[in-house]
């Protein structure tokens, strides 16, 4: 599937500078949208990133290892500011308080705790943790090659004016029998050849999954999205195999004023990762993700996230809070997001 439209280079589509002690500007490209509104995730990258840079390299507290976001407005495409301030400082570690502005008004308010992830001392205990249920074997190579029956790969191809913008930098690859509607599971890989995940993007990585709701509104089929995304890739790999991919782009690019077909959404109200480990420098090629809806009720969705490397050591964990917006009852059953 390399001949579907990419997007641009993820590592330019965030570029920030320093204005004075504490300020920052930060560009957000629109190639980071989903619908007319920057994605949340690219706002925790660059979170991270100003952090990691704001910190005073004499501290000692190189790296972000937990942070906390409470979302208060939507974020547009352009520039915002990001502005931090020492609230607590010890020997091993320090808190930022921070906030992101757009148009002088707050958007974004958190917390970003400081250390040196390669060189934290303490009491650690193997607890034989494990992700549970188990999801069905795979590897890189054989995801590579199209070679685990258990598996399908899946991608967005990328348009100016598309709908799912942010999602087109991943390639997915997901299982053909979900476990439990409450989860996903997928192996991923960044869409263009050239590029790897890097630490800077973990934050992006943590709040991009296929969306969790969607499973429990079936419609036609009997787990309503994962249907219609396995239906899509295994359309997307028989074309690249006839190399008709370009006449099956041009057929149903989602940037075609696509309307997205579902009774509701939702948008984050509150999202804390947990970094346990850097990335390597030159990046990995993989990264593994379970996305877990844990609790919905009266219009508030708890989300479970958990990143792995290619080895499955335990990269990051992240929760969500997120509010469920009624599209069916406002807007009838489509709505353009």
């Amino acid at each position: 599937m390399d001949k579907l439209p990419l997007p641009p280079p993820f590592a330019e589509q965030l570029s920030f500078k320093r204005v004075d002690t504490g300020q920052y500007v930060v560009e957000v490209s629109e190639s980071l949208s989903f619908g007319p509104r920057i994605f949340g995730g690219a706002i925790i990258s660059a979170v991270r990133q100003v952090a990691e840079h704001y910190s005073p390299a004499e501290r000692k507290h190189p790296d972000a290892h937990h942070i906390q976001l409470q979302f208060l407005r939507l974020i547009v495409p352009g520039e915002v500011s990001i502005s931090l301030q020492d609230v607590s400082v010890s020997r091993s570690a320090s808190i930022i308080k921070l906030a992101v502005s757009q148009e002088e008004k707050e958007c974004v308010v958190g917390y970003v705790n400081m250390t040196d992830l390669g060189n934290r001392r303490g009491l650690s205990i193997n607890t034989n943790w494990k992700l549970e249920p188990m999801p069905p074997d795979a590897s890189p190579a054989q995801l590579t090659a199209g070679a685990n029956p258990n598996w399908f790969s899946y991608q967005r191809p990328y348009h100016p004016d598309g709908v799912f913008r942010a999602q087109t930098f991943t390639r997915f690859y997901i299982p053909r029998k979900l476990l439990d509607p409450s989860i996903w599971d997928h192996w991923i890989r960044p869409s263009r050849p050239d590029e790897k995940f890097t630490s800077a993007s973990v934050g992006f990585v943590a709040d991009n999954f296929i969306p969790l709701l969607d499973n429990f509104f079936p419609r036609e089929k009997a787990l309503g999205h994962h249907a219609n995304v396995m239906e899509t890739g295994l359309k997307q790999a028989e074309a690249d195999k006839a190399d008709k991919i370009d006449s099956l782009v041009a057929e149903d690019l989602d940037s075609a004023m696509m309307m997205y077909d579902t009774p509701a959404t939702y948008m984050s109200l509150a999202f804390t990762l947990d970094i346990k480990r850097k990335l390597p420098a030159e990046g990995v090629d993989w990264l593994f993700l379970r996305a877990r809806l844990l609790h919905v009720e009266n219009g508030r969705m708890n989300i479970e996230l958990t990143i792995l490397d290619e080895h499955k050591q335990l990269i990051a964990l992240s929760h969500q809070l997120c509010q469920i917006i009624d599209l069916a009852r406002s807007r009838g059953n489509k709505q353009k997001l």
